[in-house]
């Protein structure tokens, strides 16, 4: 029979995540590791599955933040995102958010703020590694952000917008800014400074009136409806 029929006889899994496992040279047979899929076996041949199979993946949950809300959890002054975990669920295919009951007992912790006047892409994790490689000191992950503006958007200004604005002493890595819209820009930072792109638009002569944040490295906004979140 298949290798996949006989770990889904036997109870281990199915045949599906099967196919996966054996994709992943995590399957032996006969102490040999096998990548062919639909290869054949007896219930005589001795199977053994990796142990990297049966660990559990760390969770990670993107939300759709709406204005009004802080990142972090238990700000006297705002509500936290945290409860918009509790509150809602979204699914979307082969997405599939677990319910909040689930979760009570993961660590959660936020990749990249979002303050209370802005919205969009929050991304929670339980993986930190995810953690480092997102908000680490030497991260390179971009972030992209929708910004609406009063002023008048000049070419000066885009160009001193992508290199050259300093906060805090500072020197700003290069951004990539590029105007979308009459009074509306699309920013694109590979670093997360306190406020920062507000404060990139005030050195300008530029207002902000709405920070729209649609992605985080290679996850994005997309359909996901306001206050709501999914696992990724």
């Amino acid at each position: 029979m298949r290798l996949n029929q006989l770990l889904s006889i036997k109870n281990i899994t199915s045949r599906r995540q099967a196919d996966e496992w054996i994709k992943k040279s995590w399957v032996k047979v006969n102490k040999k590791i096998v990548t062919e899929m639909g290869a054949r076996v007896s219930e005589k041949d001795q199977i053994s599955i990796s142990a990297k199979a049966f660990q559990k993946p760390k969770l990670t949950l993107m939300l759709n933040k709406p204005t009004g809300y802080v990142s972090m959890p238990n700000d006297p002054n705002y509500d936290s995102a945290y409860e918009l975990i509790k509150e809602s669920s979204y699914h979307d295919g082969a997405l599939s958010s677990p319910d909040f009951s689930q979760l009570q007992a993961l660590h959660l912790s936020v990749c990249g703020r979002l303050d209370q006047d802005s919205h969009g892409l929050l991304l929670f994790t339980e993986d930190p590694v995810l953690v480092k490689k997102i908000i680490g000191e030497n991260s390179r992950v971009e972030k992209q952000y929708r910004v609406k503006v009063t002023g008048d958007i000049t070419s000066d200004k885009l160009q001193k917008l992508c290199y050259g604005l300093f906060i805090d002493g500072q020197k700003l890595k290069q951004a990539l800014v590029t105007q979308v819209g009459k009074f509306e820009l699309d920013i694109v930072l590979k670093e997360g400074k306190k406020r920062q792109i507000r404060r990139m638009c005030a050195l300008v002569g530029l207002q902000v009136k709405d920070l729209r944040r649609i992605r985080i490295g290679q996850y994005t906004i997309g359909s996901l409806p306001t206050g709501k979140w999914t696992a990724v």
